[in-house]
Order: structure tokens, then sequence, then C-alpha cells
């Protein structure tokens, strides 16, 4: 249930470009799905059933997890620098457009 929530910011935070789905995405990767994956992957009593195949496919999963978070962070961060570029580009267009203003003013 949680994963649609998941793939919901994930999509919309990449495809539109927003900061806030995006930072959810990845610490909904990062929070809630390694800690239950290095649980139920390793961390089971030894009385527990655990099947021949788990231990292998936890830890693909695990890897596969890992390069989402990384690869989704270094989004992030190039996303961030590319609307923090394009809001100083806009504060210094505006600054020129006062300073022209006001050298019109005087004269």
């Amino acid at each position: 249930m949680f994963e649609t929530f998941r793939l919901y910011f994930g999509f919309t935070g990449n495809a539109g470009e927003k900061v806030p789905q995006l930072s959810a995405f990845v610490l909904s990767t990062l929070f809630p799905q390694v800690p239950l994956l290095l649980y139920l992957g390793y961390g089971q009593r030894p009385g527990t059933v655990v099947f021949s195949y788990e231990v292998p496919l936890t830890t693909v999963l695990l890897l596969l997890n890992l390069s989402e978070i990384s690869i989704s962070y270094k989004a992030l961060a190039k996303l961030i620098s590319r609307q923090t570029a394009s809001f100083f580009r806009l504060v210094q267009t505006q600054d020129d457009d006062d300073k022209r203003l006001l050298e019109e003013k005087e004269q």
C-alpha cells in the first residue's frame, strides 16, 4: 500500500521537477524499505522458517534499492542546483531591471 505513494512521489517529482515530491521519494525509499529489507532478509529469529532463496533475493533487492537511492539522490541534488541557479538568474534580472529604472528616474 505504501509502495503506490512512493512510486507516485517518484514519478511526479521526476517528471514535474518538483523537489518536495522527489525528496519524499528518496526518504520513503531510504527509511521504511531498507530497514524492512534488512530485517526480512537477515534479522529474523533462528527458529523461524527461512526459505533457501530468501537471502539471495533479499540481497539483490537490497542492492537494487541502494542503487535506486543513490541515483535518485543525485537527481535530487542536480534538480536543486538547477532550480537554485534559475532563481538566482531571475533575481539577477529583476535587480538589473530595478537598477535601470532607478537610473532612468534619476535622469
